[in-house]
């Protein structure tokens, strides 16, 4: 069961209700008790009196011989009630603004620029026997995502990496020194290859490594902040297409390892506002 806060309105409230069942119970018992009050020539008259209308009596009599206390206790308690009125009034207006921060907060997270990097293959160049490593950049936010600079990086393994255990964990990415001026608008993308140099299809004839296509994207949310997604995507060399010859070199550009055999790396991949640089 809820409890609630003894509050000052309460208590007067509660005494009232205390006082207005005691003079009816008093009213009602059919108890009596004798007044007496001295006459102009100094006679004691005495008379009987319901003990409920007694006790108002009483009370009347009290009040006015007291007058100034009971007006000095009357103005405390006018001014507590109104103390209690104003801190309820101030926390009500308080719970109203912290509420209306987090609505205007969670609006900002719902409504801003979100861009994310889907991989997009390791596709041989026209007349090229290279190959350049694509992602898809898409906006999934539903504001434009203004300033869009993106680095895409593409490396081959060092050595074999049978396992997880022997996987690349560092990438290192190179800072971005101009802001672009590109905008990608909430459901569009824009598709980028690697920067080069690039890497060549008999390098990639080779068991057991990984090609790994990584980088960075800067971006204005829609609100002023500037957010970074990093990203990371693993090709395996085995899943490459070996109907492709290594001097071979196509009038169009075709896929070398498909975008569907990427992986997201454990490592690389990672999504912030920017605080500082």
């Amino acid at each position: 069961m809820e409890m609630h806060k003894p509050t000052l309105a309460r208590i007067v409230a509660a005494l009232f209700l205390f006082l207005v069942v005691l003079l009816i119970a008093a009213w009602t018992s059919g108890f009596q008790e004798t007044m007496c009050e001295q006459t102009k020539s100094g006679e004691e008259q005495c008379a009987p009196y319901n003990l409920a209308a007694y006790y108002l009596v009483r009370t009347r009599r009290t009040i006015d011989e007291n007058d100034g206390l009971i007006t000095a206790l009357a103005t405390i308690v006018i001014a507590a009630f109104t103390g209690t009125l104003w801190q309820s009034t101030r926390n009500l207006w308080l719970a109203g603004e912290r509420q209306m921060s987090l609505i205007e907060g969670n609006a900002k997270k719902e409504l801003r620029a979100y861009l994310t990097v889907v991989p997009d293959g390791i596709n041989q160049l026209i007349g090229e026997s290279n190959v350049m490593g694509h992602v898809v950049l898409k906006n999934v936010g539903r504001l434009p995502a203004r300033n869009v600079t993106l680095l895409v990086s593409m490396e081959l393994s060092d050595g074999p990496e049978m396992d997880s255990f022997f996987r690349r964990q560092v990438f290192n990415i190179a800072k971005v020194a101009t802001n672009s001026d590109r905008v990608i608008q909430p459901g569009g993308e824009m598709r980028q290859g690697s920067e080069r140099p690039t890497l060549a299809i008999s390098e990639l004839c080779v068991p057991d490594h990984n090609v790994y296509v990584y980088g960075i994207v800067r971006y204005d949310n829609g609100y002023g902040e500037q957010c970074f997604t990093k990203f990371c995507h693993r090709y395996a060399t085995a899943s490459r297409d070996r109907s492709v010859k290594p001097d071979s070199r196509p009038n169009k550009s075709r896929a070398f390892i498909g975008a569907d055999k990427a992986r997201y790396h454990n490592y690389g991949n990672s999504a912030e506002i920017l605080v500082g640089e």
